[in-house]
Parts: structure tokens; C-alpha cells; sequence
């Protein structure tokens, strides 16, 4: 007998006619004399698997290879081009940091992390908060995936709520939820190493030969954005939680104790951290870019000794993740190879203003809006290199305006502009109301805060 015909759903046909006709529609465009075959073909392609990725019409692996396939079959930038992304250091290094995490995660180290700090707050709600994001920033150092670790904060969170029986949308479990997202997702920003999207702006400034190091990073852009993130976190409290919340050290205390003495991997996996540490620290010293330092370590996870790391660490690796990122710095590429970025900047100075607090309200802007239509790693890979055209344009330093456009990609309004605000609320503890309020709040405070705080201390520092 044959193989049954598969059966679609209305939607599903109906979300793969809408991509093929945008796709089919910006391939019919006329040609002119900036709008060529090159930039339509790059549109075309860009948009189709952009249109895939958001409805989920296909594994995100499928996408992420159409990308550099696409553009290299229909001749929109030279092979070399198309392929550089995996002459760069961020495709190893988000491959290097996934097998760190998974050793981190089998040892029981991230678990250990998160409730050893939780417990430290003794078990009052907004200390628990707070601790909470310690907890997420620390591991964000390690683990370049906002997903994974808000995958494990929001499970850490239920667990919490289902203990101490705080009920869906009650205002503990919003709470905690909109502060497991500000830890998992904002805290990525405090170093180079904790997110995506950062580590593709980081590595664009790198490539034009602007030097960023782990220890420069977290000086100039990760103490204003762990700054803020506490400042977002006390906001949730101030909305969300009750007066008076039960009190969760117990819940907290067994669970640790739970987890047994600190065993012999979970030391091996310690040194093997603070040894990454001591590395990314001095960057200046031995000249090896983050990436290679996480893959270096992974590789000696393997030794025989170390043993840390085996097939099944290999076999929870998500490699299509690393494919996206190889993808959407592929995306960034190209882009800069055909100029668009650049030319849509130049489109838009003479509407920036010539004051430093408007130049950077529209960079927030920028970031902002275009979370609407794109993901914060495409928007990365995307506007990098114009912004910092932008800033020689109108001679201030790149770093600055990098700085504030990734702080930029990190606000939204609506959970489905990023995938890990769509992990949160998936978890059906908080609702589509209060997420919305909550976001746009922080997106608000966000930008307030760039004006009075960042600037000045970027100033401080000498590079604005």
C-alpha cells in the first residue's frame, strides 16, 4: 500500500500563498538604478525565509540554509561573500557556549547557580526577584542562548508558583515571570557573551577593526544595561507584586538540598567556567576572540580526565541554532556587500537631529520599530555596519551608537516580536494584557533611560 496523502490545514496553505506571493511580488518589482536583481534577489530571499521562520511553515533549519543556498544560487553576492560567516569567530562561539551549557546542565551546575542564589534572598518575593537575576546574568555569561535560559528560568519559575500555589495570572506569578524574561532575555546584555544578537553587533564593530574585548564590553555597555535590568525588575515588582507574598524559602531550601553535595563533574565543570573566565578576561593578553576561547574549552570538556562532555552532550546540542546565527550573520554580509543598510541610513539623516539625546532617541527608535517586523538578530545583522556608518557620518564613535542599538533590539511591546517573550507567555501564567503593559513600560523606561543615563556615562567614558 502507498503512503497516505498528507493533509494541510487551511491556515498552513494559506501562510505558505502569502509567502510565495510577497516573495514572487518583490521578484516582479521593476529594476532601478539602486533597486537591481541583486538587492530584489536579496529582498526575495530574505523576506521568503523571514515569511517561514515567523509561521512556522518549515523546521527553522530549512530557512537558515535557504538564506546562503538562495543567495549564492541566484547570484546576489560572490560565494566568498555569502560564505564569510563561517570564516567568523560567532557560529563557533554560540557552538562552543551550547556544549558549555549542556555541561552545565547535566552536572546540575545551572541549577545549582539559580537556587543557590534564590536561596540567598531567604525567601521574600522581591529578594527572590532579584536574585533571580542575578542568577540569570551569571549564567548568561556562559550560555549565548536567551531561549535556553529562559527555558530553564520559566521552568524554575513554575515549580515555584505550582509550591507555593500561586495561581495563573495571579499577580506572584506575573511577577515572576516578567522578571524570568528581564533575566533570561535583557540580562544577555550585560556581557558580549550572553546573547545573539549582541554577539553579532560585537563581531561586526570587530570585523571593520573596532576593538571590543569581554572586559571592555561589560564596562562600557553591560554596568548601564545590569543597571537597568534591576531598575526593570523593581518596576515589576512595583506593578505586579502582592504586599504581602508567602514566604518560599522552605520550597527553595529543599530543593537545593535536593540537588546532594556539590559533586566531583559539578567541581571539574566549576574550573572548567572559571578558567573560560580568566581567558575572556585576558583577551589582550593572548589575542583569541571569544569564539575560539569557548570552543577551546569545549574540546578540552572531551579529554579524557576532564570528561565532562561525551556523545549525548554532542547529541543535545540544537546545531540548527548555529546554522540561523551562521545565516543571519550571512544576512548582515550580503546586506553590506550590496549596500542597503547604508543607503537606507542615508535616507533618513536628514531627518536625524543634530543634538546627541535625538540622535539617540532615533537610534532607539530604529531598534524599536523594527523589532515590529524583525528579530533582534536580524536587525543586528542587518543595521550594524549603518549605524556605524551613522556615527562616523556625524562623528561620534561607533561604539556609543552600537551600543544603544542593541540595547534597542531588546524592546518590544508585543510578546511575538521575540521568540523567548513568546516562551514566556506561552507558559500561561501571565496575560496578553499585562504583557503588553509590562513591555511597554520597560521600552518606555528604556528609552528615558538612555537619555539620562547612558549618555552620560558614555560621555564619562569618553566615547560619545
Amino acid at each position: 500500500m502507498g503512503e497516505a496523502t498528507k493533509k494541510y490545514s487551511a491556515s498552513f496553505l494559506k501562510k505558505w500563498i502569502i509567502s510565495i506571493t510577497v516573495t514572487a511580488v518583490l521578484f516582479l518589482l521593476p529594476e532601478t538604478e539602486f533597486f537591481t536583481y541583486e538587492v530584489k534577489g536579496f529582498l526575495a530571499i530574505t523576506t521568503l525565509a523571514m515569511l517561514m521562520m515567523a509561521m512556522e511553515l518549515a523546521h527553522n533549519i530549512v530557512p537558515a540554509l535557504l538564506l546562503q543556498i538562495g543567495y549564492y544560487l541566484l547570484k546576489v553576492a560572490p560565494m566568498e561573500t555569502v560564505f564569510s560567516a563561517w570564516q567568523n569567530q560567532i557560529p563557533w562561539l554560540v557552538l562552543g557556549s551550547f556544549i558549555i551549557a549542556a555541561i552545565m546542565e547535566q552536572t546540575g551546575l545551572s541549577k545549582r547557580i539559580a537556587y543557590y542564589c534564590m536561596l540567598k534572598a531567604k525567601g521574600r518575593f522581591s529578594a527572590l526577584m532579584f536574585a533571580s537575576l542575578i542568577a540569570g546574568v551569571l549564567i548568561s555569561a556562559f550560555v549565548s542562548s536567551a531561549l535556553a535560559r529562559t527555558t530553564m528560568l520559566c521552568a524554575l519559575m513554575v515549580s515555584l508558583c505550582q509550591a507555593m500555589d500561586y495561581k495563573p495570572f495571579s499577580k506572584e506569578a506575573i511577577c515572576a515571570f516578567l522578571v524570568a524574561y528581564v533575566a533570561s532575555c535583557d540580562a544577555g546584555l550585560v556581557f558580549m557573551t550572553g546573547g545573539n544578537a549582541t554577539l553579532v553587533c560585537v563581531g561586526v564593530l570587530q570585523q571593520l577593526g573596532y576593538e571590543v574585548t569581554f572586559l571592555s564590553y561589560f564596562l562600557q555597555n553591560g554596568i548601564p544595561n545590569l543597571l537597568l535590568d534591576a531598575i526593570c525588575v523593581f518596576v515589576a515588582l512595583k506593578m505586579f507584586a502582592p504586599k504581602e507574598a508567602k514566604s518560599s524559602e522552605a520550597y527553595i531550601k529543599e530543593q537545593y538540598l535536593a540537588l546532594g553535595p556539590i559533586s566531583r563533574n559539578e567541581k571539574k565543570a566549576i574550573l572548567l567556567l572559571l578558567i573560560t573566565v580568566i581567558l575572556l578576561l585576558t583577551q589582550n593578553l593572548h589575542k583569541f576572540a571569544p569564539g575560539w576561547v569557548f570552543i577551546f574549552m569545549s574540546w578540552v570538556a572531551f579529554l579524557p580526565g576532564v570528561d565532562l562532555a561525551d556523545k549525548q552532550t554532542v547529541s543535545s546540542v540544537n546545531f540548527t541554532m548555529v546554522f540561523l546565527i551562521a545565516a543571519t550573520v550571512t544576512i548582515g554580509n550580503v546586506s553590506s556587500y550590496l549596500n542597503i543598510g547604508n543607503a537606507i541610513i542615508n535616507a533618513i539623516i536628514p531627518y536625524i537631529p543634530s543634538n546627541l539625546i535625538g540622535i539617540n532617541i532615533m537610534v532607539m527608535l530604529i531598534g524599536i520599530l523594527g523589532n515590529m517586523a524583525m528579530t533582534p538578530l536580524a536587525l543586528a545583522s542587518a543595521f550594524t555596519e549603518p549605524m556605524i556608518q551613522l556615527a562616523l557620518n556625524l562623528g561620534l564613535s561607533p561604539y556609543g551608537i552600537v551600543y544603544v542599538f542593541i540595547t534597542s533590539c531588546c524592546q518590544l511591546f508585543f510578546p511575538y516580536e521575540i521568540t523567548n517573550a513568546l516562551l514566556m507567555f506561552s507558559f500561561g501564567m501571565i496575560s496578553m494584557k499585562d504583557t503588553i503593559k509590562f513591555f511597554t513600560v520597560k521600552t518606555i523606561i528604556s528609552l528615558i533611560f538612555v537619555v539620562i543615563v547612558v549618555i552620560p556615562y558614555f560621555k564619562l567614558l569618553g566615547i560619545y
